[in-house]
């Protein structure tokens, strides 16, 4: 129950939590791998690795998400999600999006491409869709990116001024969702995760729009889906990166993630 809930909940949320991980980061840096850990009740539960490579001309993420301790115990979650596109002026041109792994015991894959950049096409879904959601119109779909570009987009409009402000309509080739990041301003944190000091509070809310679960309440599928992002630069001309996540949730109270480190990125070719 732990790891089905947990990764239920927190799955949707991760694009858009760590959609300011390459806030401030020159486009000639060097690829880097963020690492994160996820605690509820006290326990570890999740660990994520959030690859980074943005070039001149193209950029490429990758997000590792896995169930770990007692959640890895009770049922094996894990999904690996990446994104592959090139530059439009300063934003983001999504090209090649996959997404695998395995989530409540059954196998996921999606496979989306964009052979023009208005409207995704999606090649493969695993499940089918109308096995259990609702179909996302083409209408919807027209006009979208995908979640790990939104951190790109929403990631350079924050290293330009300074604040996490944006709204972008994201399509995962299941959900369409509009993600809202709004700036708090600025808080000293304890230490947490191994970081003390100011960082720059944003919240995040994702709101779906189409996409929600056949047997979901459709009142309970619009209601918005909220998190608080603390940022800081670790490093004198580093990246700006989420130090700390806060989740709600209901059955756990505050669900926290929290970076344990970053590092080149060891997997960059």
């Amino acid at each position: 129950m732990l790891h089905r809930t947990m990764l239920g909940h927190a799955r949707p949320l991760l694009a858009g939590l760590l959609l300011l991980c390459t806030l401030a980061s020159p486009a000639s840096a060097e690829p880097l791998r963020a690492r994160y850990e996820v605690r509820a009740a006290g326990l570890a539960v999740m660990t994520v690795l959030a690859h980074l490579d943005l070039a001149a001309a193209h950029y490429r993420l990758r997000t590792e998400v896995r169930a770990t301790g007692l959640a890895a115990v009770l049922g094996d979650s894990r999904q690996m999600t990446s994104i592959e596109g090139t530059w439009r002026g300063s934003a983001p041109r999504p090209l090649r999006y996959r997404a695998e792994g395995i989530w409540r015991g059954a196998p996921r894959q999606v496979a989306m491409d964009w052979p023009t950049p208005e409207e995704p096409v999606v090649s493969l879904l695993v499940p089918p869709n109308d096995a259990e959601r609702e179909a996302v119109p083409p209408t919807l779909r027209r006009g979208t990116i995908d979640g790990l570009s939104a951190i790109v987009l929403l990631g350079r409009a924050a290293a330009e001024s300074g604040r996490c402000d944006g709204v972008v309509p994201v399509f995962d080739g299941r959900r369409r969702a509009d993600y809202h990041a709004v700036t708090e301003g600025r808080e000293r944190l304890a230490e947490s995760g191994g970081f003390a000091g100011e960082a720059l509070r944003c919240t995040v809310e994702v709101r779906v729009l189409a996409g929600r679960l056949s047997d979901q309440d459709a009142n309970e599928a619009k209601t918005p889906q909220r998190a608080t992002a603390w940022l800081a630069r670790l490093s004198p001309g580093g990246p700006v990166l989420p130090v700390r996540i806060d989740l709600p949730s209901r059955w756990f109270g505050t669900v926290r993630i929290h970076l344990l480190g970053v590092e080149p990125d060891p997997s960059a070719n």
